[in-house]
This record gives C-alpha cells, structure tokens and sequence, in this order.
C-alpha cells in the first residue's frame, strides 16, 4: 500500500547526496529518496532490533536490583547467575570464538607449559586483538599433548574474545579466571569449591559465572563491583591462557 510522506531537508549534506544520486541514476528526486529509504529500511531494522534487545536488559536489570532476596530455582524469574551469564553473553563476549592448533618447542623434562609456548600463544592472541579490536583474549587448551622424545608440546585451544569486561556497576574479572571440577562445583557449590581451592579474590566477589567446560572441569570469572575492583586486575594482561590439563 502506499503511502505519501512530506518532508523537508535542512541538512545540505543530505540533499547534496540525493541529489548525486538523482542525477547518476537519471531519476526524480522523490524516486531518489524512495530508494535511499529503500536501501537504508534493513539497517534501521537492525538498530530497531538491537534497541528492544537492550531495553529487555535494562528492564530485566531493574527487576533484578528491585527484589530482595534473589529469587529461588522454583520461581520462573531470572536468578542472579543466570543474569550476569546472559549479560556475559550478550554484551562481554564477542559473538564467536577462534578454534586453532599449535605446536611449540618444549625443552623442559616436565609437562608443565612452557617460555615458548606461553609465547607463541601470546603473540598469536594479541594479532586477533589487533584484528578483531576487542580488550582481552582467554586463551583454553581443548587438547593437548607433550612429546619429550621430539621435545614439542602443544594442540588444539580455543580462543574467547572479550569486548570489554564492564557492564554497568561490575567488572568481569578474566585475569582472576580459574579452572575447577565440576563434580566439586555441583557438590559443594561455587563459592565453597572455590574456598577449598584457597583461591582469594581480588575484592568481595558478587558470583561466578562459567564460560567454558573442558572434560570434567569448568572455566569460571568472577564478578565484583567496580569500586571492589584491585589496580592488578584492571590493568593485568590482554591475554589469559588457561591449561585444563596443568596436573596430567
């Protein structure tokens, strides 16, 4: 159905550009606009979409902040890890993760990682900062293996980029990153397993939240206010490696 819409141009800017567009597409200056809004509708359609998906989140925020105490597993309401996890989800992390396989020089009589290898992961990772303009890169052996006879190590590890470790008032705390098992985690719960661990936090840690599983262990981040937040961990390093298989 069409539809007839009046308006005026108080942009020269924007006139001009039609108007360049009219005369190389030899048309009237309302079908040069016609098309212009043709062309433009998929992109507003994307703003529109990304603005209802953050006015969910302001919306889901202000409930969260607004009911005490957090709400229990039997209630249908988002509960507090859930939420840092969506906003983890939708907001911190970069919409994919790089897959890729390395083999390194080991010289060491031990299976631990070594100079190299922390090295050439290193510099790998910090191309993809570069390339992709994200804050930090996790770097988490999926496999891998150590030959002392060719005095190599190394494998498959998956890369997480990260686009910035705030939101709002909290700090996703990636430097202060573990890994532990999962059998301890449903068991005990986070913040017990973590205590037995002896692993301090740098501030008062609101919650954690996993972001990677790796046969029987889970990757976990602390969450903190901003104000608990240590100097070490807002300027500790732009790439965080991660060996799941440290004690084999």
């Amino acid at each position: 159905m069409m539809k007839r819409v009046s308006f005026s141009l108080a942009e020269t800017y924007e006139a001009d550009v039609i108007k360049k567009y009219q005369h190389l597409k030899k048309c009237s200056f309302s079908a040069a606009i016609k098309e212009c809004l043709k062309l433009g509708a998929p992109v507003l359609n994307r703003i529109n979409e990304n603005i209802a998906a953050i006015t969910d989140i302001e919306d889901k925020l202000r409930q969260f902040f607004n009911e005490e105490p957090f709400v229990q597993r039997t209630k249908p309401e988002i509960t507090k890890g859930e939420f840092f996890h969506s906003i983890y989800k939708s907001h911190i992390k970069y919409e994919y993760d790089v897959l890729d396989r390395k083999i390194f020089p080991h010289e060491s009589t031990r299976n631990a990682m070594g100079v190299a290898e922390k090295k050439g992961i290193k510099e790998n990772a910090t191309l993809m900062l570069e390339y992709y303009k994200v804050e930090k890169a996790i770097c988490i052996y999926t496999n891998r293996k150590v030959s002392h006879a060719l005095n190599r190590a190394g494998g498959f590890y998956k890369t997480i980029l990260i686009k910035t470790s705030v939101f709002g008032d909290y700090f996703f705390d990636f430097c202060n990153s573990v890994c532990l098992p999962i059998d301890e985690l449903i068991e005990y719960g986070t913040k017990e397993t973590v205590r037995r661990h002896q692993i301090r936090s740098t501030g008062f840690c609101t919650l954690h939240i996993p972001i990677f599983y790796i046969n029987n262990k889970a990757v976990i981040v602390p969450v903190l206010r901003t104000e608990e937040v240590s100097q070490s961990s807002r300027t500790g390093g732009d790439v965080i490696i991660i060996n799941p298989f440290e004690d084999e």
